[in-house]
Parts: structure tokens; C-alpha cells; sequence
């Protein structure tokens, strides 16, 4: 297939190249949910499509926030390709929302398979903590999902990577620990574990929204 804009050779930092991904993106047909070997290698295609788009440098993708949101609400791709939508976290309030709405409709949908909901899962928790405080005014619903498991289907009962990284995200987007406090309310809880997280997200600058 060939591909528009790669034609181009103007020094554009990249741009043409995140183009020519999401143009590529939104015309391979791959429905990995049709999981068979003659299939297979679809979906390490378009993985491959989302992880360079992951990897590419800001002023690469100023003019991608359409493209990202297109792709936050496709049932499959946003599945597969899930490592891009990391940087819906570059676009201040307007992609907060759709990140948003996407740890929202991941919650939702029932078909997709498990390992490709904690990938959706981890990748707006990821964009969410890239955004910061530029996200704070997604911060009570995250929150009010989280405590009527409209988003996740069951509250921690001890840490983990995942409730760690929910937590140094919440953090980075400003919402006060007594408030994140109300999603551990175990036995199990450990405090003093908390209250270091708190106190390293509260340092670190990107290097918190590692998985």
C-alpha cells in the first residue's frame, strides 16, 4: 500500500512521518480481535504503528490531536495501538477529556479481551500523568469513577505497579492524597507506602509516569 506524505522530504521534525502513521492506521484492516496465524502479524503491524508514534518528538505531532482522538475511539486499533494514546497527555484539557472518555468506554466494553483492556487502561493512566496539572479538570470524575468502579472493575486491596501508577498520576494532576486516600480503604492499606509514593511523584517530572 502506498503511503501519502513520505513522498515529502522537507525537514518537518517529523511531521510527515506521524501523518503517514495515522493515514496508515486508519486504512489497515486489522481486526485482531479475528485472532488466527494468518492474521497475526496485523497486529504486531499496527503495535509497531503505536509505539513509534509513542516515540516520536513533540513538534512531530502538534497538529495530531484529530488523529489521536480518532483513534482513542476506535473499538480495536485504540486496543492494539494503545501506546500512542500516551500522548493524547500533550494536549492540555481537550485530550485529558478523551483520555478520560477512553478509560471510561474501556471500563465499558465487554468484548474487548483482558490484556487489551489493561493496555487501554495503562495508556490513559500514562497520558493522564504526562498531562499533569493541565488535566486537573478531569480529577473528580477519574475520581468518582474509580470509587463506583465505572472505571475499573474492583478497588485495591494492596499495591501494586498499577495502583502505584494511579496514584503518581493523580498526583502529578494535583488532586489532594486525602482524596486518593478514599480508594484504599483495606486492611491491607499500607500507609507508610503511600505516603512515599506521594512524596516521590511529587519530585519527579515524567519520570513518574513510567510503567
Amino acid at each position: 500500500m502506498a503511503i501519502p506524505f513520505l513522498a515529502q522530504t522537507t525537514n518537518d521534525n517529523g511531521e510527515s512521518l506521524a501523518q503517514a502513521l495515522f493515514w496508515r492506521l486508519r486504512h489497515e484492516d486489522s481486526n485482531t480481535r479475528e485472532w488466527s496465524p494468518d492474521r497475526r502479524y496485523l497486529y504486531f503491524i499496527v503495535k509497531r504503528m503505536g509505539d513509534t508514534i509513542q516515540a516520536l518528538p513533540e513538534p512531530a505531532l502538534k497538529n495530531s490531536l484529530p488523529a489521536l482522538i480518532q483513534l482513542s475511539q476506535d473499538p480495536v486499533k485504540r486496543g492494539t495501538a494503545s501506546t500512542a494514546l500516551t500522548r493524547l497527555g500533550d494536549f492540555g484539557p481537550e485530550g485529558a477529556k478523551a483520555l478520560l472518555e477512553l478509560l471510561q468506554d474501556n471500563h465499558e466494553d465487554q468484548e474487548t479481551y483482558r490484556g487489551i483492556k489493561r493496555d487501554i487502561f495503562i495508556a490513559g493512566l500514562i497520558g493522564l500523568c504526562r498531562a499533569g496539572k493541565s488535566a486537573e479538570s478531569v480529577i473528580s470524575p477519574l475520581l468518582a469513577g474509580f470509587l463506583g468502579d465505572q472505571i475499573r472493575t474492583n478497588k485495591p486491596t494492596y499495591f501494586n505497579n498499577r495502583d502505584e501508577l494511579i496514584i503518581r498520576t493523580l498526583i502529578r494532576m494535583g488532586a489532594p492524597p486525602n482524596q486518593i486516600l478514599d480508594l484504599y480503604d483495606s486492611p491491607r492499606f499500607e500507609r507508610a507506602k503511600f505516603d512515599r509514593i506521594v512524596q516521590r511523584a511529587s519530585a519527579e517530572t515524567e519520570r513518574a509516569c513510567r510503567w
